[in-house]
């Protein structure tokens, strides 16, 4: 986060540490062989979906939704990477065209994508970002991050090689998981649920967990809010 401070032509910045992304935390499950617990999914689709639909409330939209920036800041929270204040904003369409992420791309960029526009054109970003979201959550749930749901005659989405990750999926999860995963995952932007609207009907938020006592006696929980609480770590005094 940031803000002007009254009366001076300085911004103050606020930082978080984090512990690790969800692209580490892909590759560590696959070195242990260990599936993602569906607790932890459904913590990253809430907390990411909370943050998504933050933004859109507010006329903003991430656009770079893939898993090196959903971050991991403690055991059972997740937050979204800032796309905004202290990098050249990117977007996963620009992305694309380099040849990085094209599995994240949402079905309506890809006509745009193949004919290899330098700008994608007029689109819904939320509903864009929602559908990255679920090959980042189809990812984490069957360990895997590469390679790409293109049809390449068809300059398209190959549907059904989508639905056989989709009936993989629901071999390790449960129906309400993958329903969520399906919704974000709809073709049609038209079809495909907004930020706002998924998150309404989601269960409810993640259940609290609590870590092992310590000699600090600190308690770790589930933390999830449309404006997340942050450490002060730095100031950045802009002129």
């Amino acid at each position: 986060d940031a803000k002007k401070l009254p009366d001076r032509n300085a911004y103050q910045i606020y930082f978080e540490e984090f512990s690790t992304d969800l692209e580490k935390e892909i590759q560590r499950h696959i070195r242990e062989k260990s599936k993602f617990p569906e607790g932890e999914l459904y913590t990253i689709i809430y907390s990411i979906l909370s943050a998504l639909s933050y933004l859109d409330r507010n006329d903003l939209n991430h656009n770079y939704i893939v898993p090196v920036n959903i971050l991991k800041i403690d055991r059972d929270t997740y937050k979204l990477d800032d796309n905004f204040l202290l990098q050249h904003q990117s977007d996963i369409y620009s992305e694309a065209l380099k040849g990085n992420y094209l599995r994240y791309l949402a079905p309506e960029l890809m006509p745009s994508y193949f004919r290899r526009n330098p700008s994608p054109g007029k689109y819904d970003h939320d509903k864009a970002d929602v559908f990255a979201l679920g090959i980042c959550i189809l990812d984490a749930g069957l360990l895997n991050s590469e390679g790409d749901f293109l049809n390449k005659k068809g300059n398209r989405i190959d549907e059904t090689k989508l639905k056989e990750k989709l009936q993989k999926f629901s071999d390790y999860y449960t129906p309400t998981m993958l329903k969520i995963v399906e919704d974000m995952l709809i073709i049609d932007p038209n079809k495909r649920p907004s930020s706002s609207g998924l998150l309404k009907k989601l269960p409810g938020k993640p259940i609290a967990t609590i870590s092992p006592p310590t000699n600090k006696k600190k308690e770790e929980k589930i933390l999830i809010q449309d404006s997340p609480t942050v450490s002060l770590i730095g100031l950045f005094l802009i002129y």
